[in-house]
């Protein structure tokens, strides 16, 4: 979700910015907020604010989702084309679920204002074995599915579970390089990911095989 549908960086380092001010009456930097990248946010919170009363880390979480709430929707960004794409993904029969690390409170403040929800036939949060229930509960082969995702630990998610992967490198969000984990594709913007899934015509942009496929073909 975040980094592959959604730019989140700007409105993270926002409400981040915001609980540290309240909290703790400091700022962070850029590089503060995208190196707490990993945890869900009521963890990412509760370690900013690990001197202070269990109370007062539980206001601190509360007052994060609310401002996350608030200001999703102005500082946030569908990526250019997503919304495109995943409407020709769901009128031609191909099968879509959405497995993000974030808590469900989070992937719904992040998709219904942007009205995403609704192209999904499957969304698992925060689950070890989310890939792997997504496809479960959609009936889909691992085999015929890509997992796409904009960092290493999703290529290495998408690996450990039998699909292919596919990495989203139109992200200016840094999560991580997912070329270092070797996935299967490589697409450099949106477009080029639908010309993947629906090929007319040959595109002046193709998808190109990542490292894995390369060394194999050699």
């Amino acid at each position: 979700m975040d980094g592959t549908l959604v730019s989140s960086l700007p409105v993270i380092y926002h409400c981040e910015n915001e609980i540290s001010h309240k909290y703790l009456g400091t700022s962070l930097t850029l590089e503060d907020v995208i190196s707490k990248f990993g945890p869900p946010a009521h963890t990412i919170i509760t370690d900013m604010t690990r001197t202070l009363s269990d109370d007062v880390q539980n206001r601190a979480v509360s007052d994060y989702y609310e401002c996350y709430r608030s200001h999703v929707s102005s500082r946030g960004l569908v990526f250019p084309g997503i919304t495109e794409l995943l409407r020709k993904i769901k009128v031609s029969g191909l099968q879509l679920a959405l497995f993000t690390g974030v808590e469900k409170k989070m992937m719904e403040y992040t998709l219904n204002p942007f009205k995403l929800s609704e192209f999904f036939e499957m969304r698992i949060t925060a689950d070890p074995e989310g890939i792997l229930l997504a496809l479960s509960r959609i009936k889909a082969d691992a085999k015929e599915s890509m997992y796409v995702g904009d960092s290493p630990a999703d290529m290495a998610a998408g690996r450990q579970a039998g699909v292919l992967t596919g990495a989203a490198l139109w992200s200016p969000e840094n999560r991580g390089d997912p070329t270092t984990e070797h996935p299967d594709y490589e697409f450099r913007s949106v477009q080029q990911l639908s010309d993947f899934l629906f090929p007319t015509k040959k595109s002046s942009e193709e998808p190109y095989f990542g490292s894995r496929w390369s060394k194999q073909m050699r």
